[in-house]
């Protein structure tokens, strides 16, 4: 079975298919910059797979409105 095939991840498992740590996935979340979760109980299940994530993330950045450089 993919990674892709499975319907939820541990945070754990999360951060190590995206290469993040958990401290920097705990910082995203704070700031509603994180992977889409679920929460079942006390468990968090995240929902979106590494990969899909980070193609949104990357999408987001690239029509973001660019602020120029102070000269």
């Amino acid at each position: 079975m993919s990674a892709n095939a499975k319907a939820g991840f541990s945070i754990n498992e999360w951060c190590f298919d995206a290469g993040f740590s958990p401290a920097l996935y705990y910082k995203r979340q704070k700031k509603g910059l994180g992977p889409r979760v679920a929460h079942v109980g006390r468990r968090t299940i995240i929902t979106e797979p590494a990969d899909e994530y980070l193609k949104r993330v990357e999408l987001e950045a690239a029509s973001a409105p660019r602020i120029p450089e102070p000269v």
